[in-house]
């Protein structure tokens, strides 16, 4: 199953997700090397 979204809807999905991304950092991964948490 192929989902397109439109312009609109990519910029709305980084509006309410941006405070997240911005709290979890560049890196929420905690096994990928160079992990912000130890």
């Amino acid at each position: 199953m192929e989902v397109k979204l439109t312009a609109d809807m990519v910029n709305h999905l980084n509006e309410i997700t941006l405070p997240l991304k911005e709290k979890l950092g560049s890196n929420a991964d905690l096994w990928q090397t160079g992990g912000r948490v130890i």
